[in-house]
């Protein structure tokens, strides 16, 4: 039964690593809700 004691945390721990891992991958490839390039940088003049 020890044996059973080392294999199942082993298990799931590797079951939570994978799953965090694929989330973060997931979240940094996608595409960003609205393009940060539109965004105007330098005003010229009087915008007011």
């Amino acid at each position: 039964m020890l044996g059973l004691k080392v294999i199942v945390p082993l298990i799931v721990g590797s079951v939570l690593a994978v799953g965090a891992s694929a989330g973060l991958v997931w979240s940094q490839t996608q595409a960003p809700s609205k393009n940060p390039a539109d965004a105007q940088i330098l005003t010229y003049g009087d915008q007011g």
